[in-house]
């Protein structure tokens, strides 16, 4: 088990990725005004969606299909439009819930937009994190796990380097996946580190801001000796 209080890795020379932010609109009658929040339908006709819910196990399932989803459990689903940006679902704030368990509408069911922090705050809500590459063969976690999006250069040259060195890594989306972001916030929180760009490498409990080759060999030889 890891320490509550890990250190923290910083690389001065790593390589991040971050987002511009958009200009904000200067002046107007609507200058002043709220965004509309983003809202989401779900066709019954589509399959860009990917849904969740907790089954009878106690444990959380995903589907990209209507009818795989148990009937049972349609009354609470996480819904995720892939086929829409997470900028513009604005999935950083909001999560979508739908009641799927009423026949659908001529255009498909509505969501509830609720606050992605509110809904994690709750003890019981752990949504699913999504890891891109496989564990260890022999069942154990990998050792190096990425926090990173699908733009990102740099988290795709950690990518890129872990599997030239034949590392077994998780690779999470902390624009598609929440409860990736979550993750990382949790372990930011708890190590000190103000999160500002992509990727964010934990290396055996380190965790290291913006991409370093070096720096990574440097940590994953020396956890290997320790293998």
């Amino acid at each position: 088990m890891r320490p509550a209080l890990f250190p923290l890795v910083l690389a001065l020379g790593a390589t991040a990725c971050h987002r511009t932010p958009a200009p904000a609109a200067a002046g107007g009658a609507d200058a002043g005004a709220a965004p509309a929040l983003p809202t989401v339908r779900v066709d019954a006709k589509a399959d860009h969606y990917l849904f969740s819910w907790y089954g009878a196990d106690g444990k959380i399932h995903d589907a990209q299909k209507l009818d795989e989803i148990p009937t049972a459990a349609r009354k609470q689903i996480l819904v995720r439009d892939l086929a829409r940006r997470p900028e513009e679902l604005k999935s950083d704030r909001f999560l979508f819930l739908a009641d799927l368990s009423t026949p659908a509408s001529d255009d498909g069911w509505p969501t509830t937009v609720v606050s992605r922090y509110a809904f994690e705050a709750q003890d019981d809500a752990q949504l699913p994190t999504a890891g891109g590459e496989a564990a260890d063969d022999d069942g154990g976690a990998p050792l190096v796990t990425i926090y990173g999006t699908s733009w990102c250069g740099a988290c795709r040259a950690a990518r890129e380097h872990l599997k030239a060195r034949r590392v077994s890594f998780a690779d999470k989306d902390i624009e598609k996946d929440p409860a990736a972001a979550k993750e990382l916030e949790r372990k930011a929180r708890r190590a000190g580190l103000r999160l500002g760009g992509v990727p964010v490498l934990d290396v055996g409990g380190h965790l290291m801001m913006g991409f370093d080759a070096a720096e990574v060999d440097r940590l994953i030889d020396d956890l290997e000796k320790k293998i």
